[in-house]
């Protein structure tokens, strides 16, 4: 006689099944998006230049599109009209239509991620070198532009940076080179895949910068032409519309810059790692000093000093992701407690280690 199976074990069963039909479900779609793909390749279609038939001309931001024309570099500046966007690949005629552009969305569109939901960068510090524990994080919407601008002011910010006073002036250095982050960002925003649908991502770790793009290599990868500047283009118009408005200094010029700037600076080499669809940046982080005087300091702020001989509310701010008067409570506890040395007065206070 057989006995039927505990009720338990078959609602475990299905949630099973269910689990595995969401993943075959899943792998299916990202197939049939290679497949389209490959597709586009074999007939020298570029996914920027596609029209979006969802959208329409009024889904464009012509005021940022008017201040694009006006600020190209080493060009005259000319007025929005339609016949230019049309030039400029923003729009396009289809079947007695006019579409606006997958370039022109990401570009100008006035609210993008309402057409590519995951075309984002999302930004996050964590503790350590795990990335289990984040510190603090953003995410970056808006047009191609503002996300890079938020993603490198993010980066910098959580980053340290080491300080010279040169006579009445103070000259601050950041661990690792601003070019390099810069360039390795800009790489991740024009050369992406915005068909697939995931964002970029950012993680700054204690001992390194990674920038994850979706998409591979466009054409082959070789990695003995990374520091020759051998590049080819995923989305040359989008690459051409940063060259013009001034974020790109020359086309194929980044991954040498990145190199050089890290050999200049004597640090590790970056990787960069050409995965399953995706391209991953690794920037190393400059090691901290170590120093006999600074074991008694604590945390972020312990790395900090060891970076600079003085440092600033504003510094203690931006390390510590703090209020200005959660800072300033700080450091007047610390120089209560004799750790540390307060230096001038109001806005101009500066601490130094005693």
């Amino acid at each position: 006689m057989q006995y039927p199976e505990p009720e338990s074990s078959t609602v475990e069963w299905k949630r099973e099944l269910t689990k595995n039909e969401q993943v075959i479900k899943t792998v299916i779609a990202f197939c049939k998006e290679i497949i389209k793909e490959l597709q586009w390749q074999s007939e020298k279609i570029d996914f920027e230049l596609l029209p979006y038939h969802r959208a329409s001309k009024q889904d464009l931001d012509e005021s940022t599109v008017q201040y694009f024309f006006n600020h190209r570099k080493n060009q005259a500046k000319v007025k929005y009209t339609e016949e230019l966007l049309f030039a400029y690949s923003l729009l396009v005629a289809e079947h007695s239509n006019i579409y606006p552009t997958h370039l022109a969305l990401l570009l100008f569109g006035k609210q993008p991620q309402k057409f590519f939901t995951e075309a984002m960068i999302i930004c996050s510090h964590f503790k350590g070198t795990s990335g289990r524990e984040a510190i603090a994080s953003v995410d970056c919407e808006g047009t191609l532009f503002h996300q890079f601008d938020q993603a490198y002011a993010f980066i910098l910010s959580r980053l340290y940076k080491s300080f010279k006073i040169k006579g009445p002036k103070r000259e601050e250095e950041l661990e690792i080179p601003e070019v390099a982050i810069r360039e390795a960002l800009l790489n991740a925003l024009v050369h992406r895949n915005y068909h697939i649908k995931a964002p970029t991502k950012i993680a700054i770790y204690e001992n390194r910068v990674e920038i994850f793009s979706p998409g591979s290599f466009a054409g082959p990868f070789n990695p003995l032409n990374l520091k020759t500047g051998i590049t080819c283009l995923r989305n040359p118009v989008i690459c051409k519309i940063f060259r013009e408005a001034g974020y790109i200094e020359k086309l194929g010029s980044g991954l040498i810059a990145i190199f050089e700037s890290y050999q200049k600076k004597e640090l590790a080499d970056p990787q960069i790692i050409d995965g399953e669809n995706y391209v991953k940046v690794i920037l190393p982080r400059k090691p901290l000093k170590k120093s006999k005087e600074k074991p008694q300091l604590e945390g972020e702020l312990a790395s900090l000093f060891a970076q600079a001989e003085e440092i600033s509310i504003t510094d203690v701010q931006t390390t510590l992701g703090v209020s200005r008067a959660t800072a300033s409570r700080k450091m007047r506890a610390w120089v209560k407690k004799g750790k540390v040395t307060c230096l001038g007065k109001t806005r101009s206070i500066r601490y130094r280690l005693k």
